[in-house]
């Protein structure tokens, strides 16, 4: 009886084992264009057992039973069940859901329709989906929730630019982001611009990591040539069309919001090493070039009577084929005895754990006359890496007031305060550099008490010459100078940015006659920043010059402008016609002024251009540039289920020569709901075909196009 039961569970263990090595891959991409979807939640049914896919829509998922089944889950998108039948790759399409498709949506120009009527490929994002897993920015809560978008962040957190390809990248020469459109306004938001590894390794961030998530109504995508061609060059690479919250369609009376969020961030991956053999050549360099021994010690007098008694590893060695870690006592380069044994969590110990607070209080109001929404966001973060920190002051008003029935004025304003402390780096320096590489024998902890001197200057190299510490020299020559110079720029010195933003619109509606409305805008979006560079003495005056001061200012400014008329009416029961016309014009002017120190500071950390050693350095510069367009729109539908529209609009450009810088972009496009035109099975819910052919470009940026030769 015994050997039955034992043959039994040896059967069962050897099945769950079988079954629970059964993996399933494959690839999730969406119906609309093809493209792979990042984000897709993939579980096996009635289990906890998931995973998501990656930026290229793949997944991995290992499974109980080849006989499960796979559920398929994404925002925007139908949730399916796919049985997997001892399948080991199941590619899956993702259909648009098709719940709201006769919602009415923003769309161009602020201009809103139906969804069943749009005959081009656009995504809309709640305020639910955007707020719901407490992003520090807005372009980070987007992450996953639109087909064809691809949100790419860098490792900077809340202070690190989002860069947003729609459809790929569009341009060789010039931006790739698209155009941010805020409640109608286009802001400043630019490319996520970092020079790398020999220019400036920080981390910048582009405009639109400043709109506050907390504020955000509902964000529209519009993809394609003929969703965006309305906007002209403006929107080469497409466009985002958010929408902040405002008073309206609430309750009425005044009411009050609260909400905060708090997260903890730790660094997710470190590179993976081996854990057996420390710092060290092959056994012929190692013999050779530095006197080892066969095994890759070398052999160290610590009690001066002339035995070389005490190991040591190749501690400048930025390979690891040294000596196995074997326990013994070792002569470390900070000068102490310690364990030759490996430190698995020494690049895991360079981070911290990073802390993010975002606390949003908002007042409403809504009558029957007026209505507004008041917010303030308070935003604290604290990123992974050491030495930074920031926060933002976010001030936002939407208010909306009737004159009449026929006159309403719509106020948007936003404000935002901002901080930043030395704002994060690249550490290419680090990992693709040999002058940052660190031996799995390494403590952390070294490189922290090692950065600077107990007077407080720059580490002294093993070999430094004259020093106010001598005896704080390193005690061996090593390979991680890299890394003690970035802890001595993000611990000691100091880069602060204080940036100030103000976004603001007033748009007038006026019902004129039946069917006909105008609508003007203005709006502008204003930032002025100033950014300051403490960097301090790394050794006393008397043996070296050193030091750095620099302060720069910039303002940024958008004027902008439009004018529409528009028309939606019935021609006859069976037809509808939509006619809109206007003008629109954009200003953008960018100033910036500065100064800095040169061959260091006459004083010691003293931090003023008038302690510059030598004639101080100075820049300033400026750049302008204007955009006008005449633009219209016809759409024709009928029994609201067959849907054409046609745009143009003719742009010019001050980038341009003024005989040659007009040019036009139009579009068309249609959509058929054929599920309410035909009579089809029951199990057909909605059926939809769509078309769409738009032409859109980048016109050049400023000043690229004065080419001036010998």
């Amino acid at each position: 009886m015994r050997k039955i039961i034992l043959s039994w569970i040896v059967c069962f263990s050897m099945l769950g084992f079988t079954l629970a090595q059964h993996t399933v891959t494959g690839k999730v991409v969406s119906a609309e264009d093809g493209s792979p979807l990042p984000g897709v939640a993939i579980l096996e049914q009635g289990t906890t057992n998931g995973t998501i896919t990656n930026l290229d829509g793949d997944y991995t998922l290992k499974v109980s039973s080849p006989n499960a089944s796979l559920v398929f889950s994404f925002v925007g998108m139908e949730t399916q069940t796919i049985p997997i039948e001892g399948k080991t790759r199941i590619d899956v399409t993702m259909q648009p859901s098709a719940i709201g498709l006769d919602e009415v949506v923003v769309t161009a120009l602020g201009i809103k329709r139906q969804e069943r009527a749009l005959g081009y490929a656009m995504s809309s994002i709640s305020a639910k989906d955007i707020t719901k897993v407490g992003s520090t920015n807005v372009g980070s809560a987007l992450y996953g929730k639109a087909a064809g978008v691809r949100i790419s962040t860098a490792p900077g957190g809340a202070t690190s630019a989002v860069t947003i390809n729609i459809r790929g990248i569009n341009s060789i020469s010039f931006g790739s982001q698209p155009l941010i459109i805020v409640d109608g306004v286009p802001i400043r938001n630019g490319e996520s611009n970092n020079n790398g590894y020999w220019g400036d390794p920080r981390i910048r961030g582009n405009g639109l990591i400043d709109i506050n998530p907390e504020d955000i109504e509902s964000v529209s995508i519009l993809k394609g040539a003929s969703a965006s061609a309305l906007y002209g060059s403006e929107a080469g690479n497409g466009v985002v069309l958010i929408t902040t919250k405002s008073g309206r369609g609430g309750q009425k009376g005044l009411g009050v919001d609260f909400n905060m969020t708090y997260t903890q961030e730790k660094v997710a991956f470190t590179p993976k090493y081996q854990n057996e053999y420390g710092p060290g050549y092959d056994r012929w360099t190692n013999m050779i070039a530095f006197g080892a021994d066969e095994d890759g010690w070398l052999w160290e007098d610590l009690n001066g009577d002339g035995t070389k008694e005490t190991p040591r590893p190749i501690y400048r060695a930025y390979a690891q084929f040294g000596p196995k870690f074997d326990g013994r006592q070792v002569i470390g380069w900070d000068g102490k005895m310690h364990p030759y044994v490996a430190q698995p969590d020494n690049y895991k110990d360079f981070y911290r754990t990073g802390l993010s607070g975002i606390y949003n209080i908002a007042v409403t109001q809504n009558s029957d006359k007026s209505n507004f929404r008041l917010s303030y966001t308070r935003t604290d973060y604290k990123g992974i890496q050491i030495g930074g920190n920031h926060y933002k002051n976010s001030f936002n008003l939407n208010g909306q007031i009737k004159v009449g029935s026929r006159i309403t004025t719509d106020l948007v304003i936003s404000y935002i305060d901002q901080f930043t402390h030395n704002r994060p780096e690249q550490i290419n320096r680090l990992t693709a550099n040999y002058g940052g590489f660190f031996s799995r024998f390494d403590k952390m902890s070294w490189y922290f008490d090692k950065y600077k001197t107990s007077k407080g200057y720059l580490y002294d190299r093993y070999n430094a010459g004259q020093t106010p510490t001598p005896d704080e020299k390193l005690k061996y020559h090593i390979r991680a100078y890299d890394l003690m110079d970035f802890m001595w720029r993000q611990l000691e010195n100091s880069y602060d940015e204080y940036n100030d933003r103000l976004i603001g619109s007033l748009t007038t509606t006026v019902d004129l006659f039946k069917g006909i409305k105008f609508r003007g805008r203005v709006a502008t979006d204003y930032t002025s920043a100033y950014e300051q560079t403490k960097n301090r003495n790394e050794r006393p005056l008397a043996l070296a010059n050193s030091g750095y001061f620099s302060q720069n200012n910039s303002t940024y400014s958008i004027v902008y402008g439009d004018a529409l008329l528009l028309y939606d009416g019935k021609l006859t029961n069976d037809f509808t016609l939509t006619l809109n016309a206007g003008v629109t014009g954009r200003k953008e002017s960018y100033r910036y002024s500065g100064a800095s120190t040169s061959g260091g500071l006459s004083v010691e950390d003293w931090f003023h251009i008038n302690a510059s050693i030598n004639t101080p350095n100075a820049w300033t510069g400026y750049t302008d540039f204007i955009k006008y367009a005449y633009l219209g729109t016809v759409g024709l539908g009928f029994r609201n289920y067959l849907f054409i529209e046609a745009t143009g609009r003719q742009e010019a450009s001050s980038t341009l020569p003024p005989k040659s810088n007009s040019f036009f972009y139009p579009s068309i496009n249609g959509s058929f709901i054929y599920s309410d035109a035909l009579k089809l099975p029951s199990w057909i819910d909605y059926g939809k075909l769509r078309v769409s052919w738009g032409i859109v470009g980048n016109a050049p940026q400023q000043y690229a196009a004065n080419n001036a030769y010998n």
